[in-house]
């Protein structure tokens, strides 16, 4: 009896042992103390009866649920998590975990057969079930699956600028004086192509951008990559180029929301078919947006025209147009008299320290008495101050985008100093083509029109053709025939539509 008393003590020995050592094992691998399976990602597959008895909490926030070591975008007015996902890969990428203070949580789903569509569940807008499990508490999100990526704005803080007084610097004092946001940014980029999945994390500051555009109810902004020291930080973003700055558009205008990126892919082609003129325009991807905890919907991320895209030289200067009208010579005389950056509504935008405010704003002093007043016509000077073979190309590029607001309005002139000065066109802001036309604005709303009609000249193009024919017929023919047989066939239009 005494033999059969030690060996039931013994063995309840080394059982409370091995309980241990299973507890000890289930601490240290994450392994949940109930009944699962793990699915996709790391998610554990569980029964609803798993709830039983928990209190069901109510977070106004993502309160721990990782992907890949960085919390899932959030949007409260939906209780939903955003999780991007490759469509070019039928398979599921990276782990979701959690990470609670004090209690320990994991992340569990029910048993849902859409688990093994992935494909599907994103182009029907599927929206999955997940639960942040503790040992007394559970939280209920939706979790929604998108093949966009996504970016995600946490704002900290706010300081508001003291513009300069107008005497000084207009520019500053109309474009530099809009308050300024501090926070982090978080970037999930799933890879269209499957290949990889990259997340970027970092500070940022950023304000709204846009003159008209901000009666908007959906803001554009501008963006600065920075450290914690505020010092800027060049990353590359969606496979674009490293750079800290980069514009989000809000897209609004179009309700299509695919004209802005077609016509930036139509510049591209433009742009390669010619290596005889550099004329590199915006790039664009598409982005979804979360901003302070508030989906925003889906943006375009840009990269902006400057002195990097165009690698501009000392010596050169990039000017940007932001409305239709022609400033008065005397108004931009007194610009550089006054050593301003502005003549509205031209700006320079390089070069960022200017010494010699009359040699700057000079190409564009002598462009706009060439092209655009009335003692210009004829001008001999006319055609070595441009690149024809660039006029021809943004000409064709405005008769086909149909750019109504890209006519010597949201386009930059890039002045190369070459025997002289040599400007460039490049369109910028395109959302209003493909017959998306301006009509009319308010402060309180804005109507628009679709005209699928019109046809749309520079005035450029009109003078030096007006002015030599015979030379410039032959090479508009050649160039419009060899067009229209790669990248302006309407097949090719539509594909990138």
């Amino acid at each position: 009896m005494i033999a059969e008393r030690r060996t039931r003590v013994v063995c309840l020995f080394f059982f409370v042992l091995l309980l241990g050592a299973v507890g000890a094992f289930r601490l240290r691998t994450g392994t949940p103390p109930f009944s699962c399976k793990e699915g996709y990602m790391g998610i554990y597959m569980v029964e609803d009866s798993v709830l039983q008895g928990k209190e069901k909490g109510i977070a106004d926030t993502n309160l721990g649920v990782l992907f890949e070591g960085t919390l899932l975008p959030y949007d409260r007015d939906s209780n939903a998590l955003f999780l991007p996902q490759s469509l070019g890969r039928d398979a599921w990428s990276g782990r979701l975990t959690a990470q609670v203070r004090g209690e320990e949580y994991y992340v569990c789903a029910p048993q849902d057969r859409m688990w093994e569509n992935k494909t599907d569940a994103i182009r029907d807008g599927y929206e999955y079930t997940l639960w942040l499990i503790g040992e007394r508490t559970y939280y209920e999100y939706r979790l929604i699956v998108t093949g966009t990526p996504v970016m995600a704005i946490t704002t900290e803080r706010e300081e508001i600028p003291v513009p300069p007084p107008y005497e000084e610097d207009p520019d500053g004092r109309y474009f530099n004086s809009e308050p300024r946001y501090y926070g982090t940014v978080d970037v999930f980029d799933p890879d269209m192509a499957g290949e990889k999945y990259v997340i970027t994390e970092t500070d940022i500051c950023y304000h709204d951008k846009g003159a008209g555009s901000r009666v908007f109810p959906k803001q554009s902004y501008s963006l600065e990559l920075i450290n914690a020291s505020q010092e800027n930080v060049n990353v590359s973003l969606l496979g674009m180029r490293e750079d800290n700055s980069w514009k989000l558009n809000s897209l609004y205008t179009d309700s299509s929301r695919v004209r802005e990126k077609t016509a930036i892919q139509l510049w591209e082609a433009f742009d390669a078919s010619d290596v005889s003129v550099s004329e590199p325009g915006p790039k664009m991807q598409y982005v979804e947006l979360i901003l302070d905890h508030v989906y925003q919907g889906l943006y375009g991320l840009v990269e902006p025209v400057d002195r990097k895209k165009l690698q501009l030289k000392e010596g050169d200067v990039l000017y940007k147009i932001i409305d239709w009208q022609i400033p008065e010579d005397e108004a931009i005389r007194i610009s550089a008299v006054n050593g301003w950056k502005i003549a509205y509504p031209i700006r320079i935008r390089y070069p960022k320290e200017i010494q010699d405010y009359a040699g700057t704003w000079q190409p564009i002093r002598d462009y706009l008495r060439c092209f655009y007043r009335p003692e210009g016509i004829g001008d001999p000077e006319a055609f070595s101050m441009i690149d024809i073979n660039n006029i021809v190309d943004y000409s064709f590029f405005m008769m086909v985008a149909a750019g109504n607001d890209n006519n010597f309005k949201n386009m930059y002139l890039a002045a190369r100093r070459k025997d002289g000065y040599r400007i460039t066109q490049i369109p910028w802001d395109l959302d209003y083509t493909f017959g998306n036309v301006f009509s009319m604005e308010t402060n309180t709303r804005v109507i628009f029109d679709e005209d699928v009609t019109r046809s749309y000249e520079t005035e450029v193009l009109i003078r030096l053709h007006n002015a030599a024919p015979r030379e410039l017929d032959p090479l508009i023919w050649e160039k419009w025939c060899g067009y229209r047989e790669s990248f302006l066939d309407i097949k090719q239009i539509e594909k990138l539509f």
